[in-house]
C-alpha cells in the first residue's frame, strides 16, 4: 500500500498547481469525486480516497477489487478501450469516458471517468489514476431538456406553428423544428442557410414588400407586430401564414432581438371561407323561402275570397230551397274559409316576423301593454277578465309594431286558454335582471336586460310541452274548443329572437301558465 501511495504522491507533485505540504492521501480525501489507482499488472484497484471508500463500502486495508467488478457489464468495453489507449505507448497518456459504477448497495451510478497513466520508474509500471465524477444530475437535466424539446416539437407539429429568433446585431436567425416543417424542410438540410433573406424567398411576391416594410417600421417604432400573408413551401404548396413578433430590447431601449411565432392558418381560413359561403347560401335560401311563403299566402287570399263570396251568394239565392243538411254544408264551407283566412293571415305575420327589420326605436313597454289591453277590450268584457300590471316596465330599443304583436299574442292567449268556470286573471310583472339571473341564463354581464312575465290562471299544460308550444302549427288543444292556427307563439319567439332576447314558459295542467320574455335594453 505504501508503494502505491508513493506513486500518488509523485503524481500530485508533478501537478502544475502549487499544493500544501501534507500527504496527498489527505488531499484526495477532501475531493468529492472518486479517486482510485488501478494496477494494470495485477488488474486490481489498490487505492481509493475516502469518497471512493464510502461509495463502494470498502476500506483501504481490505481494498483489493477488480475494475471489472466495479464497472457495469455494458460499459466495460468503453473503459477497457480507454485503458488500452492509455497503456499503448511509453509516454504519459490520458483518456475519458462515461460509465456506470456499482455503489455499496449494488446500484449503478453514471460517472464521467478520467483515466491518467502515472509516470513509470524502476519500482512500478502500469499504474492508472482514475477520477470519477457523478453526472446523474446533469444526465437528468439533459434528459429533461431533450424530453421538453421533443414535446415542443410534437406540439408545434400538432398545432401547425413554429418559432424563430432573429439576432439583430449578428443578423443570425434560429428556427425551431416546427418552422422547418411548415416550409417543408428538415433541420439537417438547412444548416447555415436560414437567414432572414432565405425566409423572405418563400413569401409570394405581392407579400414580400409589405412584410419587409412592416419589419422595418416595427424596428423604427420599437413596437411588436402581427400580420398574415401567403408563402410557398419547398414543395410548391401555398399556405396562409400568420406571424406575431415581439421585440427584445436592451437596458438602453435598443432592439437587440426579435422573437416570432409563425402559424399555418390555411385550414382555418379555408373553413372560414366555407362558412361564409354556407351562410350566404343559407341566407339566400331563407330569403327565397320567405318570399315564397309571403307570395303564396298573399295569392291564396284571392281564391279564398271568391269561395267565401260565391258561398254567401249561393246561401242568399237558395236560402229558402235549402234543407237543413244544405244549410249545414254552407255553414261548414264558410267556417272553413274563415279558418283558412285566419291561417293565411298568421302565415303572413310569421313571414314578416322572419324578415329582419332595422327600424328600432325607443319603445315604452307599459304604453305597448296599455294599447294592447285597449284593443282587447271587447274580449275582456266578454270573459270578465282582469289584467293587472306591476313592476318596473322599461323603455327598450325595439321595433314598436313587433312589440305590440308580441304582447298582443301573449295576452290574447292568456285570456283564450281559460277555464270555463273561472274568471281569467292575468298578471303582468316587469323588472331588471340581476347578475345572478343573467349568469344563469348565459347572458352578457355588460348589457342590461329586463324580464316581463305574463302569468294566468288558465288550463295550463304539461311541462314536457314547454318548448313545443313555440313551434309552428303546434297545438295542444282542439280547434273547436280553442280556435287558432298554432302560429301565434311561434311568431312571438321569432320576434324575441330578432331582438336578441329569450322567451320560455312553465306550467302545470289546470294550474295556469307563466310566459317569461327577456329583452335587452339596447340592441347589440
Amino acid at each position: 500500500m505504501n508503494e502505491k501511495v508513493g506513486f500518488l504522491n509523485f503524481y500530485v507533485q508533478q501537478s502544475k498547481d502549487p499544493l500544501p505540504l501534507f500527504p496527498s492521501e489527505r488531499i484526495a480525501d477532501f475531493v468529492a469525486a472518486l479517486i482510485f489507482i488501478y494496477d494494470a499488472r495485477s488488474q486490481r484497484i489498490h487505492y481509493g480516497n475516502r469518497t471512493f471508500q464510502d461509495f463502494t463500502g470498502m476500506r483501504s486495508p481490505d481494498l483489493n477489487i477488480t475494475l471489472e467488478a466495479l464497472v457495469h457489464s455494458e460499459d466495460r468495453w468503453k473503459v477497457g478501450q480507454v485503458l488500452r489507449d492509455c497503456l499503448s505507448d511509453g509516454q504519459a497518456s490520458r483518456g475519458q469516458c462515461t460509465a456506470r459504477l456499482a455503489n455499496r448497495d449494488g446500484r449503478y451510478i453514471f460517472h464521467r471517468i478520467t483515466l491518467t497513466r502515472l509516470p513509470e520508474d524502476d519500482t512500478a509500471n502500469g499504474l492508472i489514476l482514475l477520477t470519477a465524477h457523478d453526472i446523474t444530475d446533469s444526465l437528468k437535466s439533459k434528459e429533461e431538456i431533450q424530453t421538453t424539446r421533443a414535446l415542443l416539437d410534437e406540439t408545434e407539429e400538432l398545432l401547425q406553428f413554429g418559432s424563430w429568433a432573429w439576432d439583430i446585431g449578428t443578423n443570425t436567425v434560429t428556427w425551431t423544428s416546427g418552422l422547418y416543417s411548415l416550409l417543408g424542410y428538415t433541420r439537417e438540410e438547412l444548416a447555415g442557410r436560414i437567414g432572414f433573406d432565405f425566409y423572405m424567398s418563400h413569401l409570394l411576391e405581392e407579400y414580400a414588400g409589405p412584410f419587409q416594410e412592416m419589419i422595418q417600421r416595427s424596428l423604427r417604432e420599437k413596437t411588436d407586430f402581427s400580420c398574415e400573408y401567403l408563402v410557398r413551401t419547398r414543395d410548391g404548396v401555398v399556405k396562409n401564414m400568420s406571424t406575431r413578433g415581439k421585440l427584445v430590447k436592451d437596458e438602453r431601449g435598443e432592439v437587440v432581438k426579435i422573437l416570432g411565432i409563425n402559424r399555418d392558418v390555411t385550414a382555418l381560413r379555408t373553413f372560414e371561407k366555407e362558412q361564409e359561403r354556407s351562410i350566404r347560401e343559407l341566407n339566400r335560401s331563407n330569403r327565397d323561402l320567405e318570399e315564397f311563403a309571403y307570395i303564396a299566402s298573399h295569392d291564396l287570399q284571392e281564391p279564398l275570397r271568391k269561395i267565401s263570396m260565391f258561398t254567401e251568394r249561393l246561401k242568399a239565392k237558395c236560402d229558402k230551397s235549402l234543407d237543413k243538411e244544405g244549410e249545414l254544408f254552407i255553414e261548414r264551407i264558410l267556417a272553413s274559409a274563415g279558418n283558412m283566412r285566419t291561417l293565411i293571415d298568421n302565415l303572413l305575420d310569421f313571414s314578416r316576423a322572419n324578415r329582419r327589420s332595422n327600424t328600432f326605436d325607443q319603445v315604452n313597454i307599459k304604453s305597448v301593454l296599455d294599447s294592447v289591453i285597449s284593443e282587447l277590450e271587447l274580449k275582456i268584457e266578454e270573459t270578465k277578465a282582469a289584467i293587472t300590471l306591476a313592476g318596473n316596465f322599461p323603455t327598450l330599443e325595439a321595433v314598436p309594431s313587433e312589440m305590440k304583436q308580441l304582447f298582443g299574442n301573449m295576452l290574447s292567449n292568456a285570456i283564450k286558454f281559460r277555464k270555463s268556470s273561472v274568471v281569467p286573471q292575468v298578471n303582468v310583472q316587469a323588472g331588471k335582471l340581476g347578475k345572478a339571473e343573467k349568469n344563469a341564463l348565459g347572458l352578457s354581464q355588460n348589457a342590461t336586460f329586463y324580464r316581463i312575465e305574463i302569468q294566468d290562471n288558465g288550463i295550463g299544460f304539461e311541462p314536457e310541452y314547454s318548448e313545443k308550444i313555440f313551434q309552428v302549427f303546434q297545438r295542444l288543444n282542439g280547434k273547436a274548443e280553442y280556435p287558432g292556427s298554432g302560429i301565434g307563439l311561434a311568431i312571438c319567439k321569432k320576434i324575441v329572437e330578432k331582438h336578441n332576447g329569450l322567451v320560455f314558459a312553465k306550467s302545470l295542467p289546470d294550474q295556469g301558465a307563466t310566459f317569461t320574455v327577456i329583452l335587452p335594453e339596447k340592441q347589440f
